[in-house]
């Protein structure tokens, strides 16, 4: 007999909900991740569980408990990691407008180096409960060509890159989607058989559009991106999570890990989800996975909220707005990133 399992996670310190926690109930194959109320429920049947809950930026609680009818709901208090509660602390002050002057197709690398990823755990796949759709079965490589000239194997570092992007309404106009497709698309083409390419989209939800594949399979990487449509809100937050944790399954060492968030910077997020959301990228960026980001459009408050994501994310801003800007960006961005140093 079954019943409705609940429970919340919740900031051992500030009692606050956590959002996109991740909740593992012994013998029951599907995880669940908390909404923005940090609940999570499912249909279980009466029995002695093991149930863990983790997060990023918090420690890991767990309980072994016989649940039933008569005893459904759980609380877990996660306690914070030093580097996360180091991070709290700091004052998200916003980040300067863009001048419209400064919006070249221009590389902007964040300065020193990326910090070395201690100790790196992979996260178990989840569905989140909130809109996040059935993930297709992994892609096969059906074709090996030879790497390419313009990214030699012995002068650059491997690559696995997740492609994030923002497929809302706003990104319908003919100089920001289908000029992202051109760049992602050219970009694809030069990369080799040791690379490794995903592809996030999101809007009122996230999506895989494509599971993660060596960049050798080109034609169906090309075919997946060509399919893109722009519809729906923006939800950063969403796309964010999944695509850290697409990142971290397929974690290359001594590699390029590397999260590219494409948008117009019309984020529907409030200002708490906001430092969340500067909140992972910190996390994801001191464990090893960078976030670049490709903007679109003219929407300074927006865009300047993206350029302090890239230098959070120690990685780099690149603006698109013409088409031979759109065939090259995303390329350059990636080698700033990629070769070995001397």
């Amino acid at each position: 007999m079954s019943f409705l399992h609940r429970g919340i996670v919740v900031d051992s310190i500030t009692g606050d909900p956590i959002e996109g926690a991740t909740v593992t109930i012994s013998d029951v194959s599907e995880d669940k991740i908390t909404n923005d109320k940090g609940i999570y429920e499912k249909q279980i049947p009466i029995g002695r569980y093991t149930v863990t809950a983790s997060a990023e930026y918090y420690g890991t609680k767990d309980t072994t408990v016989y649940l039933n009818r008569n005893n459904p709901f759980l609380r877990f208090e996660l306690p914070r990691e030093k580097e996360m509660a180091a991070t709290h602390e700091i004052d998200e002050k916003q980040v300067e407008p863009i001048d419209n002057q400064e919006r070249p197709s221009q590389v902007e690398a964040n300065p020193g180096n990326s910090p070395v990823p201690p100790g790196r755990q992979d996260t178990v796949e989840q569905q989140p409960e909130e809109g996040l759709e059935e993930e297709p079965q992994e892609a096969i490589a059906t074709t090996s060509p030879e790497d390419t000239v313009l990214l030699p194997v012995s002068e650059y570092k491997p690559n696995n890159v997740v492609f994030l992007i923002d497929v809302s309404t706003s990104m319908a106009e003919e100089d920001k989607l289908p000029y992202l497709k051109q760049s992602i698309i050219n970009m694809v083409r030069h990369l080799r058989s040791i690379d490794k390419v995903t592809i996030v989209s999101y809007a009122t939800v996230s999506h895989m559009v494509l599971p993660t594949t060596t960049a050798d399979n080109k034609a169906m990487i090309e075919q997946k991106v060509k399919e893109l449509e722009a519809r729906g809100s923006t939800r950063a937050n969403r796309g964010l999570t999944e695509a850290y944790q697409k990142a971290r399954k397929v974690y290359i060492e001594a590699g390029n890990n590397q999260v590219i968030m494409a948008s117009d910077g019309k984020f529907d997020e409030l200002s708490g989800s906001r430092t969340k959301i500067n909140m992972k990228v910190r996390w994801n960026a001191f464990r090893g996975i960078n976030l670049s980001v490709v903007g679109f459009g003219r929407d300074d408050e927006g865009l300047a909220f993206m350029k302090g994501m890239a230098q959070k994310g120690n990685g780099s801003t690149l603006m698109i707005k013409d088409k031979e800007q759109a065939r090259r960006a995303i390329l350059k961005g990636i080698d700033e990133h990629q070769k070995y140093q001397q």
